[in-house]
């Protein structure tokens, strides 16, 4: 499927579907559909998985061995969601869902994004939208303050005032 940024709708049911590896956080002998894709760039890919009738877990690995996958989620109980939201580097990818309990399956519905993570100076809502993995104050930097000062940053930059007494306050 295509990893360009439009987003992905996956949904089917692991009922017809064997046993045919696990991952780190999901249980053995469930239920579970593989699928493949490949990343010619390092991406962003958030995958939230929701199965509603079954205890359901998803990962993301570049290998099918069990108990070998790079990321995993897990966490929710019957019928909750699962989301994973993490940097992934080029090559081909395997994204699993898996029941987390034995001989356990159900219908599932994934979503799933692929996004390319902006360079430092870029604007930003959050740190998994850049590529160093730090936004702050609206734009991406290595670390601690994107913007020093105002003058540093495009004329969008907004930060909170640093004195209490406005006629005091540089500007003013």
């Amino acid at each position: 499927f295509d990893t360009a940024g439009v987003p992905v709708v996956l949904a089917n049911s692991t009922q017809c579907f064997g046993d045919t590896t696990m991952g780190s956080c999901t249980g053995a002998d469930g239920h579970d559909v593989v699928y493949m894709f490949n990343l010619p760039t390092r991406k962003r890919v958030t995958a939230t998985l929701d199965g509603p009738g079954f205890d359901s877990g998803v990962f993301l690995t570049q290998n099918c061995s069990d108990g070998k996958s790079t990321y995993c989620s897990d966490s929710a109980d019957v019928g909750g969601i699962e989301k994973l939201d993490t940097f992934v580097e080029t090559g081909n990818w395997f994204l699993v869902v898996d029941s987390a309990l034995e001989k356990q399956y159900g219908d599932y519905t994934v979503f799933l994004e692929f996004q390319t993570p902006v360079a430092n100076g870029q604007g930003c809502d959050e740190d998994l939208d850049c590529d160093s993995g730090h936004c702050q104050n609206g734009f991406c930097c290595e670390s601690g303050d994107c913007c020093q000062t105002a003058n540093d940053c495009p004329a969008a930059y907004i930060a909170s005032a640093t004195c209490g007494v406005s006629s005091e306050c540089q500007g003013h």
